[in-house]
C-alpha cells in the first residue's frame, strides 16, 4: 500500500503528498493535522497536544 492509496482520503494530491513528506519537504500545519487525524482514526487513538 503506497501513498497513492491515502492521498484521496486525505484530500491531498499524490505528488503534493510526496513533496510534502520528502526529507526536504515543508508541510503546513493543516496538512500534517489532516494526516495525523486520519491515522489516529484508523488506529482508534486520540492524539494529545502538549504545550511546553
Amino acid at each position: 500500500m503506497g501513498i497513492d492509496a491515502f492521498s484521496p482520503s486525505w484530500g491531498l494530491g499524490e505528488k503534493s503528498l510526496h513533496r510534502m513528506l520528502h526529507r526536504n519537504g515543508n508541510p503546513t500545519a493543516r496538512n500534517l493535522g489532516v494526516i495525523i487525524k486520519s491515522i489516529a482514526e484508523d488506529l482508534d487513538i486520540k492524539p494529545r497536544v502538549k504545550f511546553a
